[in-house]
């Protein structure tokens, strides 16, 4: 296929009274239409193809969390409370933008997955509160479950954080540092609340990891704004409007269209552009690899120091063995 290649009159009048029907249905009630231009860029963001062949943090990654935090604040108004972190996985990102306009389809495609808890399209955002110690137990999905399942590499906002990938699995972040309030990154605290913005596919990861590991290995208790564990994700949800009955979901696709329409035109043709800095990664998620002892024990947990003592348990066992073999091979040969 090629702009060469006629279309089909038929098939095409077709299609647009399928657009006209998904705007009509769907679309419109977001205050949004299907080929409406949103922003436009003047660079092309890593492919799906790319982006699970190549394990690392992209400028769509960064674009899509930077969008839920902004979508967060934007709705919650004067009744904001701050989102330290946004993550999601990269699987979750069907598709990408290309250079040119970017149309609502566009960025539907980008965050297409999932049927919200209000049964329409679209995972929705949650908001939950969790403790540095966990933060950084989830950045380890990073780590070690991302290499083997590339769908899980997560991408994330309001986070910095640097591993070895030479480490024990689970024990590889060596630092965290999470912006504040005023803009700055400061080192993450263990015992500090923090809040996290995920979608539908990022609680269900949250879930599904800490359940598979037993508590054991990755230990994650989101809870809410009271400090209670979630035990139903329909309360965490953001609302779009806490003034109406019920839950209105804050859709991922809509709260990366909220921030795409809020950039700046740097152009001035009424249109908003992509900033340059997504055109690269801004460096939240940086490996670090090293065999230097040093950087392989700085900072180790709980995990890697049983590894140590369990190798240290192992070959002190064959060391006897050794011994016990050689003894009565020794006093054998005396006997003869």
């Amino acid at each position: 296929m090629s702009p060469e290649v006629a279309e089909d009159p038929r098939i095409a009048r077709e299609i647009e009274a399928f657009k006209g029907l998904i705007d009509q249905r769907y679309l419109l009630s977001y205050g949004n239409r299907h080929d409406q231009v949103v922003t436009e860029a003047t660079f092309d963001l890593p492919s799906p193809a790319y982006r699970q062949t190549t394990l690392m943090e992209t400028g769509l990654g960064d674009l899509v969390t930077d969008a839920f935090r902004f979508a967060v604040q934007e709705t919650e108004g004067k009744n904001y409370r701050y989102v330290h972190i946004a993550v999601t996985a990269d699987g979750q990102i069907r598709d990408t933008f290309l250079t040119g306009g970017i149309v609502v389809a566009d960025i539907f495609k980008v965050l297409s997955l999932g049927l919200g808890l209000d049964d329409r399209a679209g995972d929705p955002l949650f908001t939950i509160y969790m403790t540095g110690k966990e933060i950084r137990s989830m950045l380890e999905v990073q780590t070690s479950i991302a290499p083997i399942k590339h769908d899980a590499q997560l991408q994330v906002s309001g986070v910095r954080f640097t591993f070895n990938p030479h480490r024990i699995p689970f024990d590889r972040v060596v630092s965290v540092a999470v912006q504040d309030e005023d803009g700055a990154f400061r080192p993450l605290l263990s015992d500090k609340i923090y809040r996290v913005c995920v979608n539908a596919y990022m609680a269900r990861m949250l879930n599904f990891v800490s359940r598979v590991s037993h508590g054991g290995l990755i230990k994650l208790a989101p809870k809410d704004t009271a400090g209670r564990p979630v035990t139903d994700w329909k309360t965490v949800r953001v609302d779009v409007d806490a003034g109406a009955p019920g839950i209105q979901e804050l859709k991922e696709w809509v709260a990366l269209t909220r921030y795409l329409k809020s950039l700046p035109d740097r152009n001035g043709n009424g249109i908003p552009d992509l900033p340059e800095n997504y055109r690269n990664p801004d460096g939240r998620s940086v490996a670090v690899p090293s065999w230097n002892p040093v950087n392989l024990l700085r900072g180790a947990g709980w995990i890697t120091w049983c590894v140590l003592m369990a190798a240290a348990v192992i070959l002190i066992v064959l060391s006897l063995m050794v011994w016990w073999i050689v003894r009565c091979f020794s006093v054998r040969r005396r006997s003869r």
